[in-house]
């Protein structure tokens, strides 16, 4: 069990082995694995995508949010592209306060700054202009990187 499993609420008489599979079930990672077998076995050595969004077929295949070196190649890209302008950005002094909510939160204002560093500096209210951070799915998240499926 990894060190961050999560806590889980329980019935009075649920049996523990129900209570592990909620546990597991909490701790499985997001994001994007490399459509290559051998890493899929390492970041899990059964296969099976217990803790990572991929896993190995019983037919051999390879299933989950994967991705393709050119994919990758393309992420890290995109990547480098962001860490650059934001270290132009940084150097010049623009350090716009915009702080970022989720798209689906009912109030953009709602714990926006709870565990900000910068709080007692930027003084945000209902005034300050604020950024949504989307949720895309996997496959949206590949054509913004100008991938698909296949490539």
């Amino acid at each position: 069990m990894p060190v961050n499993a999560p806590f889980v609420e329980t019935e009075r008489d649920e049996d523990e082995k129900s209570i592990e599979q909620k546990k597991l079930k909490g701790t499985k990672m997001n994001g994007m694995v490399l459509d290559d077998s051998r890493v899929i076995y390492m970041m899990d050595n059964s296969g099976s995508g217990m803790f990572v969004p991929a896993s190995i077929k019983k037919d051999g295949t390879n299933g989950g949010t994967l991705i393709s070196i050119k994919q990758m190649e393309l992420l890290m890209k995109q990547c480098e592209k962001i860490l650059e302008k934001m270290a132009v950005d940084l150097h010049n002094g623009v350090i716009h306060v915009m702080p970022a909510h989720a798209v689906n939160s009912q109030s953009p204002y709602n714990d926006v700054c709870k565990y900000c560093d910068y709080k007692d500096v930027c003084h945000v209210d209902e005034n300050t202009p604020t950024r949504e951070i989307a949720s895309p799915n996997h496959f949206e998240s590949l054509q913004k990187l100008g991938g698909d499926e296949d490539a």
